[in-house]
């Protein structure tokens, strides 16, 4: 077979094949050698390339992927985070089909193929998306330090799933006004009786209860400043769980929450039997000190929180109640109220004002009734004023 003839070049004083390379989709690619020979080379190197098929790296995918992850990635990031990644990637990435492969045998088909088959399997879009956020800028970080040729990440696509889901409703279990009643009566003179009532008449989260210190809680104006929320999680550079104070659950977390007057009374009182109470131990009660803390004036055991109104549940005969159904409780006390979805979603620190409308929905249909009724009667009784209205003169 006849080579081809190319066309020849002056660049920089020196005489060259050259040839320019239309392939794929890809943008044209000017390619120069001092003979045919070389010329057919490069041209069949450039194609690979394009291909992203050009590798002679014998590392196993999986193993670049957790140095890049671990070393380059999540060492400068916060504890919760690093936990989120080291999840997706033990139970998704690490063992999976592609981990093995060396990186000089990784195409996007393979990955591609790899996102098909979780999706098939029943993995949702959203966590392939979380697994693709490890894997796309992995892939890129070896094409940016020579380990592939190029960076092929973002032809892969995220197989969609486009039936329609219905979200279920959050499980909102609030007591009722009779079970809050025999509560508060059962956890008088508890230990963490103002705990509990923190929660039912200030809905803060579990996690933002933690985080108090006394600086948050402003008597004067009678708010609480919720900036912050404490949660356990797993430390992977240690390999050990350990709690960390950071930013609340969302932007509007972040918020003013006020606090009614009997509860404010209960708060200074207990503020002051604290302050007694470590005083013993020669440990002082400053602006920072935990409002809710343990005998050592450390962050209270969320596990012990939930066995211990367990216990107090099950005395009052209230079934199937967390902790965290004291912040439902707040909400639907409000909602009870009068109060509008917005100041509720406010006082809640949602993200958005579907987010309350979702959660409380039970709530918000019974109040959805209660106004109907409210409009029958007024309708009852402007039609019995019209009927009793002696008609006017001249009618």
């Amino acid at each position: 077979m006849a080579r081809k003839t190319y066309k020849k070049k002056t660049k920089n004083g020196t005489e060259y094949y050259f040839f320019q390379l239309f392939y794929k989709d890809n943008r044209p690619k000017d390619i120069y050698a001092t003979s045919v020979s070389e010329m057919e080379e490069k041209i069949g190197k450039a194609k690979k390339e394009m291909d992203g098929d050009l590798s002679t790296d014998t590392q196993p995918f999986g193993e670049f992927v957790k140095y890049w992850l671990y070393q380059v990635h999540l060492v400068d990031k916060k504890p919760l985070t690093k936990e989120s990644y080291d999840n997706k990637f033990r139970n998704y990435i690490e063992n999976s089909p592609v981990a093995k492969d060396p990186l000089k045998a990784l195409t996007p088909k393979k990955i591609q193929d790899w996102y098909n088959k979780l999706f098939k399997a029943g993995v949702s879009t959203s966590v392939i998306n979380g697994i693709n956020k490890i894997i796309r800028p992995a892939i890129r970080f070896a094409a940016e330090t020579s380990r592939i040729p190029n960076d092929f990440s973002k032809i892969i696509k995220i197989p969609e799933d486009r039936t329609i889901i219905k979200t279920p409703t959050p499980t909102v279990r609030p007591l009722t006004i009779k079970e809050q009643k025999k509560f508060e009566i059962a956890i008088k003179d508890d230990d963490y009786e103002m705990l509990y009532l923190m929660g039912m008449y200030s809905g803060l989260r579990p996690g933002e209860l933690s985080a108090l210190i006394w600086e948050d809680i402003d008597f004067e104006e009678k708010t609480i400043r919720v900036n912050k929320a404490y949660k356990v999680s797993k430390d992977i550079d240690l390999n050990k769980y350990i709690g960390v104070t950071g930013p609340p659950k969302t932007k509007n977390a972040n918020r003013l929450v006020p606090i009614p007057d009997g509860i404010l009374t209960k708060l200074k009182q207990y503020q002051t039997n604290q302050k007694e109470l470590f005083l013993k131990y020669g440990i002082p009660v400053e602006s920072d000190f935990l409002v809710f803390s343990n005998s050592i004036g450390t962050h209270l055991d969320r596990q012990n929180m939930n066995k211990r109104i367990k216990k107090i549940y099950a005395s009052c005969g209230i079934a199937n109640k967390r902790f965290y159904d004291l912040r439902h409780t707040y909400a639907t006390r409000l909602f009870e109220l009068g109060e509008a979805p917005k100041t509720v979603q406010m006082l809640m620190g949602h993200a958005d004002i579907s987010e309350t409308l979702n959660t409380y929905t039970t709530v918000l249909e019974k109040q959805k009734k209660m106004t109907s009724n409210k409009l029958d009667k007024f309708y009852k009784g402007q039609n019995k004023k019209g009927k009793n209205k002696k008609p006017s003169e001249g009618a």
